[in-house]
């Protein structure tokens, strides 16, 4: 969005030294009308959480419209009409907070750190007060500790033509303030990779965009970093939308108290018999099924993961079209709530050993 800030700047500054010199003509007419259509919303609004993609350049004309509007009809109302002094009040207004953001960029992100390297290592190094680490999403003990070991974000969208080395080398330096990867190259084909090796990983290709986050996991930080690198890679790429969003959930889950052993999955014992097998049989399964509210499609894989009891589960799910980015946060939550909830006890109920009337 940083290019729009510096557009509407320009526009302004551009319409000012036009009517400071008094040129008439075309030029103006068409800069005026982008200045009262768009400019003073957008400094008011260019950058605020309420809308996002194409719906925050609606909200920005509307707030336009609206001020330029209620400022003129104070005028008339005071008997203080001056259109040329209501023009430089306007612009003026408007032209500081788009030069600094388009200098120093907009605002960062809730929960999202855009200091640099330095700064963020001296600040980690003053001693704080200590704090106590957030709990592990959990189930009932009964059923042990689910652990969350990674998020991907899927977003596809209709296949264009491949992206030049230039476009992909801009946005790989556009989202550095504040995701500051530290790898950066280009795949086979024409797509590039973005990634911190072993806890984050940005991928755009012709036809998607894939975020991976990879323990530790807080998912609300990390659905606000895929919402904002999301809106990047559309801003930058010019990549629109509507798209199909899908989302992964990968997390482990501890056998249940007092299991003494692997979780058996489905085990019957004449069935475990017919195997011969001297111990309980931990068997790996998959279901899929459909949810409404948002409506989506899921589908819940459960692996034995080890000698230790434990298993693998990992929820996929594929969400209906969506018109931005925003409501990823939105189906983020609701799948982790999936995952904790519904699921775990899932796995529970049907891993618990013959006998067990818990």
């Amino acid at each position: 969005m940083r290019a729009a800030d510096a557009t509407a700047a320009v526009v302004t500054a551009a319409l000012i030294a036009a009517v400071a010199l008094q040129v008439e003509g075309p030029v103006r007419l068409a800069l005026a009308l982008v200045f009262v259509t768009f400019v003073p919303g957008w400094a008011a609004l260019g950058h605020t959480r309420l809308a996002t993609g194409t719906s925050r350049i609606a909200l920005a004309v509307a707030a336009s419209l609206a001020i330029c509007t209620a400022t003129a009809a104070t005028m008339v109302w005071l008997r203080a009409w001056h259109p040329f002094a209501l023009f430089y009040g306007l612009a003026g207004a408007a032209l500081v907070p788009l030069m600094v953001r388009a200098v120093l960029g907009p605002p960062p992100a809730p929960g999202v750190d855009e200091r640099p390297e330095p700064a963020r290592a001296a600040a980690a190094a003053v001693p704080r007060r200590r704090r106590e680490p957030a709990p592990a999403a959990t189930v009932p003990a009964t059923s042990g500790a689910l652990t969350l070991q990674s998020v991907s974000v899927r977003i596809a969208f209709a296949a264009r033509a491949p992206f030049t080395a230039q476009e992909l080398a801009g946005l790989f330096a556009a989202v550095q303030d504040r995701h500051p990867f530290a790898e950066f190259r280009r795949d086979e084909d024409a797509g590039a990779v973005m990634e911190i090796a072993g806890s984050r990983r940005l991928e755009i290709r012709r036809d998607a965009v894939d975020y991976l986050e990879r323990a530790p996991v807080d998912i609300e930080q990390a659905g606000r970093r895929a919402i904002d690198l999301l809106e990047r890679v559309q801003g930058q790429l010019g990549v629109g939308f509507p798209a199909r969003p899908s989302y992964c959930l990968r997390a482990s889950l501890a056998p249940p108290a007092g299991a003494g052993g692997p979780f058996v999955g489905f085990a019957d014992p004449g069935v475990v018999g017919i195997l011969g097998s001297s111990m309980p049989v931990a068997a790996g399964w998959h279901v899929t099924g459909a949810s409404g509210s948002p409506a989506h499609s899921w589908r819940v894989t459960v692996e034995p993961d080890g000698d230790e009891g434990r298993l693998t589960v990992v929820v996929d799910a594929d969400f209906a079209l969506s018109d931005d980015a925003a409501g990823v946060g939105e189906h983020l939550r609701h799948i982790h709530d999936f995952l904790t909830g519904n699921v775990a006890r899932f796995v529970q109920a049907a891993t618990r050993p013959p006998g067990d009337e818990r």
